[in-house]
């Protein structure tokens, strides 16, 4: 049976990638895109059983970056759009035409207007002003609010995507993608979770404890508001605490196994120390402060090395 962080690392890496060709293809149908949200929220929660009501973060939440509290999965609906608007910016790059935009005039309106269908920018601006037919100022009102460019005759025509944010530059999906998702706060506890080095399971644990949905004491959440260190071994040792005190608690209510709470401590111990060893860090006084209180020797011999502390 895969754990939790598990489940997840398949849905980033294979369940949500199943369907990237005909999403970028195609315009997928909602039933189509619910369809696919369904199983991927199944597996997550429920080892692929489709209930409804057993899942204990909200889909949207989980796509969320994890930055902003989320764990990274991307809205497989605002990821269709994403990726057919790699389309449209091959339309608008590749064909150099006035009549890009469709959405505003068609190929009919043009046709009338007696102009061609290929005809240039330049053709269609005289002293710094458009030459609009006359009749389109009235019937298409939103040419009007079209900014004039300024125009080198030694330069050709460059085509930029401007994003939300007013920036312009060439054509990614990546950019897309963050304006079309939205953004929210980024949360403070997030690098507390997600950290190089830490281990998937804890992490996972853990952020199901900040988000309030572990069915163990909810106080224990209170650990994280103290700002627990600037290092990322203290993140490992509260992420520790929080899995193993998880694990215990279920392995009691349903295995009817039962340790003390030593042996649980010794749990948490051995899992943070073996951690530990297995990084390759530079060598400081911190490190081997760190290195005398949990008894062991870090791995500092290593070219590519790692700062454990900030």
């Amino acid at each position: 049976m895969l754990i939790y962080a598990g489940r997840l690392q398949l849905i980033a890496s294979v369940l949500s990638s199943i369907h990237v060709y005909w999403a970028s293809v195609f315009m997928l149908p909602k039933i189509v895109i619910n369809d696919i949200d369904k199983i991927m929220k199944g597996f997550l929660w429920n080892q692929c059983e489709l209930k409804k009501g057993t899942a204990k973060v909200s889909w949207k939440m989980v796509c969320r970056p994890k930055s902003q509290g989320g764990l990274g999965l991307k809205d497989m609906s605002i990821w269709n759009e994403t990726l057919m608007s790699k389309h449209l910016w091959n339309i608008a790059n590749n064909k150099e035409s006035l009549w890009v935009k469709g959405d505003i005039l068609s190929d009919d309106d043009i046709k009338r207007a007696n102009l061609d269908l290929n005809i240039k920018i330049c053709d269609m601006i005289e002293d710094d002003k458009w030459k609009w037919p006359r009749e389109w100022s009235s019937k298409f009102a939103e040419i009007a609010s079209i900014p004039v460019p300024k125009l080198n005759p030694n330069t050709p025509d460059t085509t930029f995507w401007v994003t939300n944010k007013g920036t312009k530059g060439n054509f990614s999906t990546s950019k897309v993608w963050n304006d079309l998702r939205g953004h929210n706060d980024d949360v403070k506890w997030w690098n507390i979770v997600w950290f190089n080095h830490c281990i998937p399971r804890h992490a996972f644990i853990l952020w199901l404890a900040i988000q309030g949905r572990l069915t163990t004491q909810d106080r224990l959440l209170k650990c994280y508001e103290s700002d627990p260190s600037k290092s990322k071994h203290s993140c490992l040792d509260l992420a520790a605490t929080v899995y193993c005190i998880w694990n215990e608690r279920t392995k009691r209510l349903f295995a009817q196994e039962v340790k003390d709470w030593d042996a649980v401590l010794k749990d948490i111990i051995s899992t943070v120390r073996f951690k530990l060893a297995s990084v390759k860090v530079k060598s400081s006084k911190q490190l081997i402060s760190i290195g005398e209180i949990w008894r062991i020797k870090f791995n500092t011999q290593s070219n590519e090395e790692i700062i454990l502390e900030e």
